[in-house]
């Protein structure tokens, strides 16, 4: 396949899904670098965008209570995704000063397995992910390993 088949595969997956991904969470938090919050505020001024702390770090953030606010009917308004929406299924840990990559085992999105065959998808994700991520600031990395830290103890537990 190509990077163009691979691209076209996973939208039909996600317009199966009907983004499932996007919908029902409580209580979760879309970190955002500081370019991504800039972005955001600038034209949707009235979207509550938090400064969080965790350990050293600290790292923009919005909330979902329910549906991703920025949920349309034909997906995402955004203009441009945060990183960590457009990679996904593909989820990025920051663990001793390096990334690392894996994918979703939750049921957040029910076509990771088939994703996950998608190589060309994934090698350019995993390389815009990382390329996006080099501009996070130290703190945004910190507040980031601190949150991955977080996760991998309630995904134990």
């Amino acid at each position: 396949m190509t990077i163009e088949e691979d691209k076209r595969k996973f939208c039909e997956y996600c317009k199966q899904c009907g983004g499932k991904c996007c919908k029902g969470d409580k209580d979760s938090i879309i970190p955002l670098s500081r370019k991504e919050a800039e972005a955001i505020k600038k034209k949707y001024p009235e979207i509550k965008i938090e400064l969080g702390r965790f350990g050293k770090g600290r790292m923009h953030f919005f909330r979902l209570n329910g549906d991703c606010l920025f949920l349309g009917e034909k997906g995402c308004v955004l203009e441009k995704k945060p990183i960590n929406c457009e990679m996904f299924p593909l989820i990025a840990l920051y663990r001793n000063g390096e990334l690392e990559f894996y994918f979703d085992d939750s049921n957040h999105c029910p076509y990771t397995k088939d994703i996950q065959k998608l190589k060309d998808w994934k090698k350019e994700t995993l390389e815009l992910s990382k390329s996006g991520m080099k501009e996070w600031n130290e703190e945004e990395k910190l507040f980031f390993s601190a949150l991955c830290e977080i996760i991998e103890k309630l995904k134990k537990a």
